[in-house]
């Protein structure tokens, strides 16, 4: 029950995880979208890398949580094994203690019962070597899981700061651009006014001077 109990939260923290990654990818989604204009700039050249990074984290966990229900599987059989490996070393060690008190009457059946005893024994020594070394491979199945899930928390915190700078980046560049053009339109409206105003100070001699040599 309390391994039922483990997996079904490992399930549920690992449903939730994927729900979030995947929120996550749609939001990111739509800010690549909303700032394709900027996608040659080296802060979305990061975004990209970043995003591979998180895709090779979600494959190392897929592959880490396949490993532990294998693990997991294989662990049950074992243990499965090695109980009944003590209830055919308790039978034969029942037939064992009767052998022994009927030796003259029955030596062979004594001789069986304790070499049936004697591969009993190996039998729950190899079963429990089995269990123990599945448990251990399971738990390190797990601290992968642990790790790999760490991994793809902190590639995707690493991929919102850098969502967040290159979208700051853009809005920098289009203020900037925007303060460009203004101060080229004052320039532009400047030059006009210094020119209405020089023509505005021609004397009518110089205008009729110009006019009779032309």
């Amino acid at each position: 029950a309390r391994r039922s109990s483990r997996s079904a939260s490992r399930r549920s923290a690992s449903d939730a995880s994927s729900q979030r990654s995947a929120s996550g990818s749609a939001s990111r989604s739509q800010n690549r979208a909303a700032s394709a204009n900027g996608s040659n700039e080296p802060e979305w050249k990061e975004v990209r890398a970043t995003e591979e990074k998180l895709k090779a984290a979600k494959k190392e966990l897929n592959e880490a949580q396949e490993c532990g229900e294998t693990l997991k599987a294989e662990a049950a059989q074992m243990a499965g094994l090695a109980e009944k490996a003590d209830k055919a070393y308790e039978v034969a060690k029942v037939r064992s203690d009767d052998a022994e008190d009927k030796l003259k009457e029955a030596q062979a059946e004594a001789d069986t019962a304790v070499s049936q005893l004697h591969e009993a024994e190996k039998t729950v020594q190899m079963a429990t070597k089995a269990h123990k070394d599945a448990a251990d491979q399971h738990i390190a199945a797990r601290s992968r899981v642990k790790r790999a899930t760490e991994a793809l928390s902190n590639t995707s915190e690493d991929l919102d700061k850098a969502t967040a700078k290159a979208q700051e980046a853009d809005i920098k560049r289009r203020e900037e651009a925007a303060q460009r053009e203004e101060a080229a339109r004052r320039a532009e409206e400047k030059v006009a006014a210094r020119d209405r105003s020089r023509s505005g100070r021609r004397s009518p001699s110089r205008r009729r001077s110009r006019t009779g040599s032309r």
